[in-house]
């Protein structure tokens, strides 16, 4: 029943059966985070293996999902999870990387630090 998941297919001509099929038919089990993070290509690449290309690609699911008017559907939630997930991870590698880039904001660390 997932209908919004079904262009993936078109864009991957080397998905296997069961995996594509699967995502067609979705339900509230369906972890749709985990089939994009797996997802492999017509390259052998994983497109979807990062944060940034899956809210993207979620995205869109959602929006067209939402233009066909399936809101209320099983797969929009699964959409809307997977786009929460994926969003989380974004934003707790974010939160690291700054915490670690950053420099410390007290004077004493900045008397000590020797070039």
């Amino acid at each position: 029943m997932c209908r919004g998941f079904a262009f993936f297919i078109g864009a991957s001509s080397t998905l296997a059966a069961d995996p594509a099929r699967r995502l067609i038919q979705g339900g509230a089990e369906f972890d749709a985070y985990a089939f994009l993070k797996q997802l492999v290509g017509a390259d052998s690449e994983r497109p979807f293996r990062t944060s940034g290309p899956q809210l993207t690609a979620l995205q869109q699911v959602m929006a067209r999902l939402k233009e066909e008017g399936n809101e209320g559907e099983p797969a929009y939630a699964v959409a809307r999870a997977a786009f929460s997930k994926a969003f989380s991870m974004s934003f707790m590698v974010q939160a690291f990387m700054n915490t670690a880039l950053s420099a410390p904001d007290d004077e004493d660390s900045r008397e000590n630090v020797e070039w």
